[in-house]
């Protein structure tokens, strides 16, 4: 059972039950061999679990323990030639918020061969360093041939840009997106790479073949301008999942690209449409990453967008009457990096529209009018748009009730967990800033419940000025959540915190017009 499903009728059982698994194949590729991870999905007790591995060649078999101290039932017996590793009653882990990535914290052992098989090659990993000069000479795209058609083209550009001297970085944003916008944008999983030296050519014209890397031709068509783009293997996932640096072996699934410049560095994520140059998107950020060189492998880190980088702001601005109606509404906001990331999962003006209304549930007989969207050519950011009107809790006669919640709140409330099993992990920090203005009927009475808040802590910070105008209230608001990791104690600290903030978001602020 290599891969794929196995489907079990699993009707008229009793509860608990305890599925058997057991399999064996044979293989000729020992780049890959299978890790050790018994608790490898939530919610999944483990009876019993063994690995055994028997190395009668003489190739090293190297292995790597991790998380096996927090475990008793855990046996580990190795010699010369063999390791079997046992354990037996291991608990369920429950889903929980703010989870680390199960293989951070749960019991694996991992293994690698010093000599190892893949296809009909054959290489050595001693270290990161010559386990890259391997890749490099046996990455079968470094063959693929660039076309003239897209280099007059992209000459053509670099002559009539603005700069008569570009800088590299310039050079490569130009060829990204030259790429991004002539050729079908596709990535591959680096398993089911043809392993073998392929000489096929690459594209002979401008409409660039679906089957064929987009990675491999934006390399090679940056080398053709003399600028080194390198490979890079990373794990793709929601969470973190960082390369194993102690265990030099062929890991990750999927391909980005790395740019080292003389001060600074670049990095090319050909995965998408929607990403903008050197963007690369969260679940390929804050992890080890293995580049591959033709002077050999090395570690490095993919970027990390900070939480004042993962910004939204929105303006808000609307004019009231007597009755709480909103005469005239309007929108604008701004989201960049991660934020825009999360933005662009709602890819049309009809999901736009659904979204807004769910964040302003509470203003009745809300309707949205000329909902416009746009991003910017040169970095991850995207803006939003719209005008809008609606009516505000109206209590009584000329009473009016609203709280900071009305104009929508960014995050809810974490589960309260007393018995938590797992460290927790705010995996991307980011900030909210919000500044609402509204426009009061003449003659009006307002109850404000606070002028100003300010809470900080190690989790992050929450923000609130009111401001009375005469006839303007403006409220500037902003609420930013650090990334980090924490020890599960800090839990109960932190739901604390944001249960805090979540009470002042309803906060109510009372508009009387009947003066």
């Amino acid at each position: 059972m290599k891969s794929g499903s196995y489907h079990v009728n699993l009707r008229d059982l009793e509860y608990p039950f305890t599925l058997e698994v057991e399999y064996a194949y044979n293989t000729s590729t020992t780049a890959f061999i299978p890790s050790w991870m018994p608790l490898n999905q939530h919610k999944k007790s483990v009876e019993k679990s063994q690995i055994e591995i028997y190395n009668n060649a003489k190739p090293k078999l190297q292995h790597l323990e991790r998380n096996l101290s927090n475990y008793k039932n855990i046996e580990v017996d190795k010699d010369s030639s063999s390791i079997q590793v046992n354990a037996s009653n291991l608990k369920a882990i429950p889903k929980e918020d703010f989870q680390p990535a199960l293989q951070s914290f749960t019991p694996q052992v991992n293994f690698s061969l010093e000599y190892f098989n893949l296809g009909t090659l054959s290489g050595r990993a001693t270290s990161w360093f010559n386990l890259g000069q391997w890749k490099y000479l046996n990455t079968p795209s470094n063959t693929w041939v660039v076309n003239e058609a897209s280099i007059k083209l992209i000459e053509g550009i670099f002559a009539n840009h603005k700069n008569n001297k570009l800088s590299i970085e310039e050079e490569v944003e130009i060829i990204y997106n030259f790429v991004k916008e002539n050729h079908h944008l596709m990535n591959r999983s680096i398993k089911n790479v043809d392993w073998h030296k392929n000489e096929k050519l690459g594209p002979t014209h401008l409409e660039y073949d679906a089957c064929l890397n987009t990675l491999v031709y934006t390399k090679n068509l940056l080398e053709v301008f003399g600028i080194k783009a390198f490979y890079t293997l990373i794990n793709v996932s929601e969470k973190p999942i960082n390369v194993i640096e102690k265990l030099p072996s062929l890991q990750g699934n999927q391909m980005i690209l790395f740019i080292p410049l003389p001060n600074d560095e670049l990095w090319l994520d050909c995965a998408s449409y929607e990403w903008p140059f050197n963007f690369i998107s969260k679940n390929k950020t804050q992890r080890t990453a293995f580049v591959i060189t033709e002077d050999g492998g090395k570690i490095e880190h993919t970027p990390t967008y900070t939480a004042d980088e993962n910004l939204q702001k929105t303006d808000i601005q609307l004019k009231l009457n007597k009755n709480g109606e909103i005469l005239e509404g309007s929108l604008r906001r701004s989201s960049k990096n991660i934020a825009f990331e999360k933005r662009s999962v709602l890819y049309n003006k009809d999901l736009l529209e659904e979204d807004f209304i769910r964040q302003f549930s509470k203003l009745k007989d809300f309707k949205i009018n000329n909902l416009s969207v746009s991003a910017s050519p040169n970095e991850a950011k995207k803006y939003e748009e719209f005008n809008f009107i609606g009516k505000l809790i109206e209590n009584s006669k000329n009473i009016i009730k609203f709280s900071l919640s009305t104009f929508g709140t960014p995050f809810s409330a974490p589960k309260n967990d007393n018995n938590r099993v797992a460290p927790f992990t705010i995996t991307k920090g980011f900030s909210y800033e919000d500044e609402i203005e509204l426009e009061l009927p003449n003659q009006t009475k307002i109850e404000i419940p606070f002028q100003k808040i300010n809470k900080q802590n190690k989790f992050g910070t929450y923000e609130v000025e009111v401001l009375n105008q005469a006839k303007k209230l403006k409220i500037k608001r902003k609420y930013t959540l650090k990334s980090g990791e924490f020890k599960k104690a800090d839990y109960a600290l932190f739901v604390k915190f944001i249960e805090s903030i979540l009470e002042d978001e309803e906060s109510v602020f009372i508009v009387d017009s009947q003066n």
